[in-house]
């Protein structure tokens, strides 16, 4: 099978969620099938990574726009998103050189074409027009449920009304392109129930997100006392505001039990406000880093905060391979198969998250009891290899090759 892939980034190097899961997913498919990739050129570092991207077996190409970094809202993307009804966040990828890319690419005939994400699903129409090859919009959360869950959390009435407009119009596209496609893929079966009522006669299966079970494994020596980790890309809303709620709401009862705790927030382009707290109140905040393990390894206790966000976080996955404790809210651990207390704590509350954070940290049996189970449990569900053979068959199906 010949398969092309159109995403709105260079999955590499693996620095967040999205280009972890497109990167382990292509390089799964690309074990026993050809698959060229098409990216847009938003990192600096995106040249060099072309090479990584070949020796996993990936044929990667890059859509340069001059500037390197991810497209910026303009009037012109602006004006298209409230003349077509278009999200803001879709507008700003419609762009010329995406187009001529696509036009060249399927030149070439396709068995499979995969569309990475709703940014990229505009550009189906002209896909259609060139190949007759069949169609598969990979998700990674649901959009529309994304911007709802952040509009509950903006402080001003104007924020939460621009938020939910948003939140509408990603309802309504996804309502108008998820049938025009032969299948669609999502990170969880819940996901995919609720992509399946907007397209009930497409193919929708839920492929898992994963974690490189090799890659991530226990380094107990580098395990540091009361250190609690976050990791993320903090221009994604969701992980800067979780980031914002522990220092603001749960931090302070951690320090007040452990006043040498120290709260490590890891990860690129963290906000403004993160980095005026960077050396305060054993606040750290490191930026990009080039070895996320390194980071996890240090943690006696793994925290997600997420109050917003859909999908399913690889955060949890790497740090339960770690044989990390994990205390998360309910949403940070959503879609995932595990069970409260025994693979991960579940804590909705800044007291209750504080206070089961706190037992962890100082119980080294409970910490380890937690950890061992969690391991055990990626073990048995979320190793890339057992998801990329279901992603594999599932491609084959909707390609017609089983």
């Amino acid at each position: 099978m010949k398969l092309f892939a159109l995403s709105t980034s260079l999955p590499y190097p693996l620095t967040d969620g999205g280009k972890i899961r497109v990167f382990n997913l292509l390089r799964q498919l690309a074990r026993t099938h050809s698959v060229r990739l098409a990216a847009l050129e938003t990192e600096p570092t995106d040249r060099d990574s072309i090479q990584p991207l070949k020796e996993a077996g990936i044929d990667a190409r890059l859509i340069p726009l001059g500037d390197p970094n991810p497209p910026s809202l303009t009037p012109v993307s602006a004006a298209r998103s409230l003349l077509r009804g278009m999200p803001l966040a879709v507008s700003k990828y419609q762009l010329k050189p995406m187009r001529r890319a696509l036009a060249e690419e399927l030149a070439e005939p396709f068995d499979l074409l995969l569309f990475e994400m709703m940014h990229t699903a505009p550009y189906l129409p002209s896909a259609r027009r060139l190949s007759n090859a069949p169609a598969l919009l990979s998700t990674q959360n649901v959009d529309s449920e994304v911007w709802d869950r952040a509009a509950e959390r903006q402080k001003s009435r104007l924020r939460r009304a621009a938020y939910r407009w948003q939140a509408n119009v990603f309802r309504r596209t996804e309502r108008r392109l998820c049938p025009k496609f032969d299948a669609l893929a999502a990170v969880s079966k819940r996901d995919a129930d609720a992509l399946r009522q907007h397209a009930p006669n497409a193919l929708a299966a839920a492929i898992d997100n994963g974690v490189d079970l090799d890659a991530y494994r226990p380094s107990f020596d580098k395990e540091r006392p009361a250190t609690f980790v976050y990791t993320g890309s903090y221009d994604w809303e969701p992980n800067a505001d979780a980031a914002a709620y522990f220092c603001a709401d749960i931090w302070p009862r951690i320090r007040a039990a452990l006043p040498n705790a120290q709260f490590r927030a890891v990860g690129k382009r963290p906000t403004a406000a993160m980095l005026a707290l960077h050396g305060q109140n054993g606040i750290v905040v490191t930026g990009r880093v080039d070895d996320i393990q390194e980071h996890i390894a240090q943690a006696s206790v793994f925290a997600v905060p997420l109050r917003m966000g859909g999908g399913t976080r690889l955060k949890i996955l790497e740090a339960m391979a770690m044989e990390k404790a994990v205390v998360s809210t309910t949403i940070g651990a959503e879609g995932l198969e595990m069970k409260n207390g025994r693979d991960l704590e579940l804590a909705d509350d800044p007291g209750a998250f504080a206070d089961a954070a706190v037992r962890l940290a100082t119980d080294a049996n409970a910490r380890r009891a937690l950890g061992s189970a969690a391991r055990k449990r990626v073990e048995e569900r979320y190793g890339w290899e057992a998801i990329g053979a279901k992603m594999r068959a599932f491609c084959e199906r909707v390609a017609g090759q089983v």
